[in-house]
C-alpha cells in the first residue's frame, strides 16, 4: 500500500514541477534601479520595483515599477497595463510580448497609463506585437487606447491584421481596430508599424487603428513610423475622417518629419547631440538606423545644422554639420537633408568625353575629359570603359582641374 502511493505521489510532484518552470517571473525587489526620466535627469527608484523575468504567458501589471534586466525575456500573450505603470528597460535587457488575439501585445486599458524608461546606455529593448486587431501597444479592437508614454529605450511596435477575413488592423502604437489612441514621445528610437486590415482597412504606425484617429505628441526621439492599408504614418488609421494632432505637446505646435542623414555612417549609431536652432529636441537614447538616418519631428521652419555620434569605449566622438546651409522643416514631412563630417561634395558636371580617332581611319588611342567645375583625385579606377559597337582597355589617366585623358589599348572596332 505504501509502495502504491509513492508512484501515485512522484508524478503529481514532477507535474506540478514542470507548471512552475512554465511560469513567466516577476518578483519583488527593494533594490534602487537607475533610469533617466523626460527632463533627461538620471534618477533612481525609491520603493519596491517588480522585476520581469523568464518567459511564459502574459500578466497584469498594477500601478508602480516594473524593470526588466535581462535580455531574452518574452512573453506569450498580451501583457496588460492596469494603472499607472513605469517600466524601466535595463541597458541590454529586452522584453518580446507577442499580443492574444483581439488584442494588444501589450494592452493599456482606457484611463491607465505606461510609461518607458531607459537606463544610461539607452540600449534596452521593447518588442511588442499586436493580436489580430490589436495594437502593438495600446488598445484592442473597439476600446480606446489609455495613454503611452516613451522617454527612453528603443521600442519596436506592430499593429495587429485583421481576422477571419474581416476587421481592419490596429496601429502600431494606439488604438486597435476601430480604436483611438494617446501617445506621446520626448526621447528613445521608435519603430511603429500599423497591422494590415481586410482590403486596404490598415492602421496608423501611430495614433488610431482602422477608422480611428489619434492624439500624438513628439517632442524627441527618433520616430520612424509606417502606416498600413491606407493608414496615415502618424494620424489615423484607414477609412478615417480625423487624423488627430501631432504636436509637440498638449496645446504646443505641429511637428513635421525630418529625416536627417548623417554622412558615412552604415550601423546602428548612438546620437550624443543634435542642434536645432533655438528649439530644444530630446535625444534621450537616440540611434541613426543602419542607414545613418535620423527621423525628427520638429516646428515648420525649424533649421536643423548639426549632429554628434559617440561609439566605443572609451567612447569616440564625431561631429556632423550641414556645411551646404541647414535642413530646414517643411510643412509635408518632405524636409530631408544630410549633415557631413566636412565639406559637402560638390556636384560636378561630365560635359564632355571625345576620343582622337576617325571612324575606319585612325585608331584611338584616348579620351579626352572635361568636367565643370575643376576636379581633384579622379582615378583610372573611377572610370569604367563598357562595350558597345566595340571594345578597348583603359590606361594611365592624366590631366587636372577640367581636362583629364584616359589612354586605350587594344581597341578591338572603332566606332
Amino acid at each position: 500500500m505504501k509502495t502504491l502511493l509513492k508512484r501515485k505521489v512522484m508524478p503529481l510532484v514532477l507535474t506540478m514541477a514542470l507548471v512552475f518552470l512554465m511560469l513567466p517571473i516577476s518578483a519583488l525587489a527593494e533594490d534602487a534601479y537607475t533610469y533617466i526620466d523626460a527632463d533627461g535627469t538620471e534618477k533612481s527608484t525609491s520603493g519596491p520595483v517588480t522585476i520581469i523575468a523568464g518567459t511564459g504567458a502574459g500578466e497584469t501589471l498594477a500601478s508602480g515599477w516594473y524593470i526588466v534586466l535581462a535580455a531574452g525575456v518574452t512573453r506569450s500573450s498580451t501583457l496588460t497595463v492596469n494603472g499607472s505603470v513605469h517600466l524601466i528597460l535595463a541597458d541590454g535587457a529586452s522584453l518580446i510580448v507577442t499580443g492574444s488575439s483581439d488584442s494588444a501585445g501589450v494592452k493599456v486599458i482606457e484611463g491607465k497609463s505606461l510609461t518607458i524608461y531607459g537606463q544610461a546606455g539607452g540600449t534596452g529593448m521593447l518588442t511588442a506585437n499586436g493580436g489580430e486587431l490589436g495594437a502593438g501597444i495600446g488598445s484592442s479592437s473597439g476600446y480606446a487606447s489609455g495613454t503611452v508614454n516613451i522617454h527612453g529605450g528603443t521600442v519596436h511596435a506592430t499593429g495587429g491584421g485583421g481576422i477571419g477575413g474581416a476587421g481592419g488592423g490596429g496601429a502600431g502604437i494606439g488604438g486597435g481596430y476601430f480604436s483611438s489612441g494617446t501617445v506621446n514621445i520626448s526621447g528613445g528610437t521608435v519603430h511603429a508599424t500599423g497591422g494590415s486590415g481586410i482590403s486596404g482597412a490598415g492602421g496608423a504606425g501611430i495614433g488610431g487603428g482602422y477608422f480611428s484617429s489619434g492624439t500624438v505628441n513628439i517632442s524627441g526621439g527618433s520616430v520612424r513610423a509606417a502606416g498600413n492599408g491606407g493608414g496615415k504614418d502618424i494620424g489615423g488609421g484607414a477609412d478615417s475622417s480625423d487624423h488627430g494632432t501631432l504636436k509637440n505637446g498638449e496645446g504646443g505646435a505641429n511637428v513635421y518629419l525630418t529625416t536627417v542623414t548623417l554622412e558615412g555612417v552604415n550601423a546602428v549609431t548612438p546620437v550624443a547631440s543634435i542642434t536645432t536652432g533655438a528649439y530644444a529636441y530630446g535625444i534621450r537614447d537616440m540611434f541613426t538606423d543602419a542607414d545613418g538616418k535620423l527621423y525628427l519631428y520638429l516646428p515648420e521652419g525649424t533649421e536643423t545644422t548639426a549632429a554628434q555620434t559617440e561609439t566605443g569605449d572609451p567612447p569616440v566622438t564625431a561631429a556632423y554639420t550641414a556645411s551646404g546651409g541647414p535642413i530646414i522643416t517643411l510643412n509635408d514631412h518632405s524636409a530631408k537633408g544630410t549633415l557631413y563630417t566636412g565639406a559637402p561634395p560638390t556636384a560636378v558636371a561630365f560635359t564632355s568625353a571625345t576620343a582622337d580617332g576617325a571612324t575606319g581611319a585612325v585608331t584611338s588611342t584616348k579620351i579626352d575629359l572635361a568636367f565643370s567645375p575643376a576636379i581633384a583625385g579622379l582615378t583610372a579606377d573611377d572610370i569604367t570603359i563598357t562595350d558597345g559597337f566595340g571594345s578597348a582597355i583603359k590606361g594611365a589617366l592624366t590631366g587636372s582641374g577640367t581636362a583629364w585623358s584616359i589612354a586605350l589599348s587594344s581597341v578591338a572596332t572603332e566606332g
